[in-house]
């Protein structure tokens, strides 16, 4: 048996849900001096992000805000759509297990 889960475009590491994913990028890898994707040397990650426009940045940008003061509606269902695609991803649960 399948569920999905979303994984974390930096490190990997599967989540249940999106929150969970965006919740672990701000913790751990909003700060970077680097840019993941396309591993430019940055001052403010979040300003590099906002600049870039291709799927993988927007990825990150949406993880670490969210789309807020977005305003354009088919904008935000655009970056949605591309982010679940992106970080969607199959987890396969053992099923009858009891701890």
């Amino acid at each position: 048996m399948f569920t999905l889960g979303y994984k974390c475009p930096v490190c990997g590491k599967v989540f249940d849900n999106m929150p969970g994913v965006r919740r672990h990028f701000i913790r751990n890898h909003s700060n970077l001096d680097h840019c993941p994707v396309c591993n430019k040397e940055v001052n403010s990650l979040a300003k590099h992000l906002m600049r870039m426009k291709d799927d993988d940045h927007m990825v990150l940008w949406y993880l670490y805000n969210n789309l807020r003061g977005l305003r354009d509606k088919e904008l935000k269902s655009k970056i949605r759509r591309i982010v679940k695609e992106k970080l969607k991803v199959k987890i396969s649960v053992v099923e009858g297990l009891n701890y």
